[in-house]
């Protein structure tokens, strides 16, 4: 009997410590800016993603992961849309290589913590700088 309420005790724990981390990172991720990206799947579907932004040289610029659905969505169909403060413009969204470490420190000045916290779940090493070039 003493097992069994251990075990019961111990998975509550382990449960309430998954919670608390996902809380911990959905308040990382969501307590300064946060911009929205419209991609566009190869069926034509819009698909909107919720992202960091740093300014750099007159530019916005995303950071990606080599993985993540919107980057490949983005290579596929560069043109996007992204809401920032609620305002919605068309960019083509364009790699610039070489720029990923300095994209890289730019967010860990802007989201502090908040990057440091999400860069131990997630490798930055081949992140990727992502310019937005404004279209008319």
């Amino acid at each position: 009997m003493k097992l069994a309420a251990i075990l019961k005790t111990g998975a509550a724990v382990i449960v309430i410590s998954l919670a608390a981390l996902l809380a911990l990172q959905f308040i990382a991720s969501e307590r300064v800016e946060v911009v929205e990206l419209e991609t566009t799947s190869a069926s034509g579907e819009a698909k909107i993603t919720r992202l960091w932004v740093v300014d750099e040289g007159g530019f916005q610029y995303l950071r990606a992961g080599g993985d993540s659905g919107w980057y490949q969505r983005l290579l596929e169909q560069p043109q996007v849309r992204v809401s920032r403060n609620g305002n919605w413009q068309a960019y083509e969204a364009r790699e610039i290589i070489g720029m990923g470490p300095q994209i890289n420190q730019l967010m860990n000045d802007k989201y502090t913590w908040g990057d440091d916290l999400i860069g131990m779940m997630i490798n930055r090493a081949d992140a990727k700088a992502i310019r937005l070039i404004p279209r008319e």
